[in-house]
């Protein structure tokens, strides 16, 4: 596994999520 890729997939995951929220807002 390759770690560094996992930590760019949960920060695409985490802003992703932020833009939904203000979408939602």
């Amino acid at each position: 596994m390759d770690f560094q890729v996992i930590e760019v997939y949960l920060a695409e995951l985490d802003q992703w999520e932020h833009s939904l929220d203000a979408r939602n807002q």
